[in-house]
């Protein structure tokens, strides 16, 4: 009994609610067979890293926004690009690597190592059954 006290005492949030379920996805972004970088396809949808001074709105876009604005002004142009096109930028030119520095990429590294650590660990309670 006193196992399932401290566990539930454990699964307890600060504003008292109770976590109940924990859901783990991977994905894995497609256009027809070819898999897009996940860069490109976080970054077209607005995630970046954060800015230095006032955060990213509409009214401070984040510095590649027109770029994505120029790729989704067209669908021939946006399909090539996804399909394959953005093999052909240069490196030092890859503006969605670079939205993607900094303190967003630590906590993403972050989050991935825990995430995974549970992973492994519903994998391993799975085999027990």
């Amino acid at each position: 009994m006193e196992v399932i006290a401290a566990a539930r005492s454990r699964s307890e949030e600060p504003d008292g609610t109770t976590l109940n379920c924990v859901a783990i996805s991977e994905t894995c972004f497609k256009i027809g067979r070819i898999t897009v970088p996940p860069s490109i396809a976080l970054v077209m949808n607005g995630i970046t890293r954060l800015s230095t001074g006032t955060p990213y709105s509409h009214e401070n876009p984040p510095p590649y926004w027109n770029k994505v604005k120029e790729l989704t002004s067209d669908q021939k142009v946006i399909r090539d690009f996804l399909s394959g096109g953005w093999r052909e930028v240069p490196p030092a030119e890859r503006w969605w690597e670079q939205a993607l520095t900094g303190p967003i990429e630590q906590t993403r590294k972050t989050n991935l190592e825990l995430l995974d650590g549970l992973r492994r660990s519903m994998e391993g309670a799975k085999a027990v059954y």
